[in-house]
């Protein structure tokens, strides 16, 4: 039986990972973490952290990792293609973990819907 491919939207903090962790528990096969960095690559978008803390943590667990670089101002174009080259690889499956906060979570859904 071929697991279903997902993504993991990966901020490196307990949500993505818990959400994860139930994904994979759930039979979700996790081919990638989705983390966005600076322009300069050295820390990530989300939470400000260094970029090689997170390139540990898909080492630990063995799930490789993509860092786009972004800006403020193309956040969304560059998250948006990223969902779609993974779309190409036949992952059309996405986990978030931070979903609570309703403006984050529409966000999500309209990026993703396209």
């Amino acid at each position: 039986m071929k697991l279903e491919q997902a993504f993991t939207s990966w901020s490196g903090g307990k949500d993505c990972c818990l959400a994860c962790y139930r994904a994979v528990a759930s039979g979700l096969q996790i081919r990638y973490l989705i983390n966005t960095v600076t322009e300069d690559g050295q820390q990530s978008r989300s939470h400000g952290l260094a970029s090689k803390w997170l390139q540990l943590q898909a080492q630990a667990i063995g799930i490789p990792l993509l860092q786009p670089k972004t800006t403020s101002a193309n956040y969304e174009t560059a998250f948006t293609s990223v969902l779609l080259a993974l779309k190409q690889e036949g992952i059309k499956v996405g986990v978030f973990g931070d979903i609570d906060f309703n403006a984050h979570r529409e966000w999500i859904d309209r990026v993703s819907g396209r």
